[in-house]
């Protein structure tokens, strides 16, 4: 965090913002610029890490698999097949409409236009 503040934001992100990424990259930066980071190191928890902080994926993996949705009429179907667990989690990404495509983010207003880049096609 420190890093960040010394820097500022604008190296992280991709120089092509869009006029509203741009908006709120000034405010984020004039919020900042009131700030100074603590010399104490973050302390970061979590009800999956153990006392040292450190984080178990396994736990957070049974998690995903007690809350699968057993009302969604396509839950079967990305869950019980043979894919991968990570093909199976991008599929349940997929049918819940939380896959960053362009016409998402054009909605988010990240991008103006949705339109294919391959083929140019409308969304």
């Amino acid at each position: 965090m420190a890093t960040v503040h010394r820097s500022g934001l604008s190296p992280v992100f991709t120089a092509r913002l869009t006029a509203v990424a741009q908006e709120e990259l000034t405010q984020v930066s004039a919020i900042m610029a009131g700030w100074s980071p603590s010399e104490v190191p973050n302390r970061r928890s979590s009800p999956f890490a153990d006392p040292d902080s450190k984080l178990h994926t396994s736990t957070l993996y049974r998690l995903l698999h007690s809350m699968r949705n057993a009302t969604s009429p396509l839950a079967a179907f990305v869950w019980h097949n043979r894919a991968t667990p990570r093909v199976q989690f991008f599929a349940w990404l997929l049918v819940r409409d939380r896959i960053q495509s362009r016409e998402h983010l054009k909605r988010r207003h990240v991008l103006h236009d949705a339109a294919c880049e391959i083929c140019n096609g409308a969304a």
